[in-house]
């Protein structure tokens, strides 16, 4: 896999190298990064791949634009945001280096991230497993605790500034990076600020200051597309969503995933609860209830795969029995963890050979998390 800094396009993948071809002269070097090539452009900025001339290190370094540069406001304040979100050192979350001037230029020098985004996986593949998605936004939100403590928050979470590594673990980006003035582009790069209304709360939609229950809103906007292959809403304007929001029922995940258990939909229907008062009202409280979800499939499965090795030499396990062991609340096998992890990787295929036969595909997902 190539290594790339901060998003990965499915077009780069295919040809091969993550920096594309830089429109105009390319400044180098900027402070004390020498310029490679470019990554991608937008309001707030170019995103260059960059090398660090003292260590050698690989980073992604944001230049703002020249407009942006000389309003004095907009440059005040994406510093003084920027250097607050360079005091996050969490594993979740893409690492900000240095912010700094140099040469008529304000820029921020990023972590490297080897992998893709969650918006170029989403048009490629459509979907994800649902615990799979759920393992994902845990993870986010684990981000977002640490964030939250520190009383920054992310204000723009959506597929695009969520990373996965070659090994799956998630990287939030663009931490504390504001929009700038009058910016109404839904086109998202490094350091773009979206807003679109697909993913925006509905306070943030009616002009007020976005806070911990605003990013909990917009993740599970993330989910719902996550799970459902399409957004929860299609507004093409803030207004138009509010008035979706206000005429139309919400939509049901179910309708669009049918293999979506109960449970997890109650999850995702309270992260979007309209009324902020009724979601949840911190990331550590979301964190809690997906790992309560994530740890009863585990259990399930890991009773399900000793019980099904245990038939293998005798009677194989009937439908009645697969049943029995996923309701049971407890279990002899496992014990709580910390934190989810996937325990597909631990079972054997043909547990879920055994599990498709007897119960059916369809009542797999419904069956582990309901």
């Amino acid at each position: 896999m190539t290594t790339i800094c901060y998003i990965h396009s499915a077009s780069s993948a295919q040809e091969g190298s993550a920096v594309t071809e830089p429109e105009g002269q390319m400044p180098s070097p900027v402070g004390p990064y020498e310029i490679l090539g470019e990554l991608g452009r937008g309001p707030t900025g170019v995103v260059y791949r960059a090398r660090a001339q003292a260590e050698g290190s690989l980073v992604a370094l944001k230049v703002l634009p020249d407009e942006l540069t000389d309003d004095p406001d907009y440059c005040e304040r994406f510093l003084d945001e920027a250097r607050a979100a360079a005091r996050l050192n969490h594993d979740h979350i893409v690492r900000i280096f240095e912010v700094g001037e140099a040469g008529g230029h304000v820029y921020v020098a990023m972590e490297c991230v080897e992998g893709r985004s969650l918006a170029d996986f989403l048009k490629q593949h459509g979907r994800l497993d649902v615990r799979q998605a759920f393992d994902l936004v845990f993870q986010v939100g684990l981000a977002l605790i640490e964030a939250h403590k520190q009383g920054l928050f992310h204000r723009d979470i959506n597929p695009q500034n969520i990373m996965s590594d070659k090994e799956g673990h998630v990287k939030v980006v663009d931490f504390g990076l504001p929009k700038p003035p009058h910016a109404t582009t839904d086109k998202t790069e490094l350091g773009v600020r979206v807003s679109k209304p697909i993913y925006i709360s509905p306070e943030e939609a009616r002009g007020e200051a976005p806070d911990a229950c605003s990013d909990i809103y917009s993740l599970g906007a993330t989910l719902f597309e996550m799970l459902a292959g399409r957004p929860a809403f299609e507004a093409a304007s803030p207004q138009a969503f509010l008035y979706d929001l206000e005429t139309w029922p919400f939509p049901d995940v179910t309708k669009f995933r049918p293999d979506v258990p109960p449970a997890a939909a109650r999850v995702l229907m309270k992260m979007m609860a309209p009324d902020p008062a009724n979601r949840y009202q911190s990331a550590r409280e979301l964190c809690h209830d997906i790992d309560v979800l994530l740890h009863r499939a585990r259990v399930a499965r890991q009773d399900l795969a000793a019980n099904v090795q245990h038939s293998r030499a005798g009677q194989p396990l009937d439908a009645e029995t697969i049943r029995e062991i996923i309701a049971s609340p407890t279990s002899s096998t496992a014990s709580r963890s910390s934190g989810p992890s996937p325990a597909r990787r631990n079972v054997p295929w043909w547990v879920w050979a055994a599990l498709a036969v007897a119960l059916g595909a369809g009542a797999l997902a419904l069956a582990l998390m309901r």
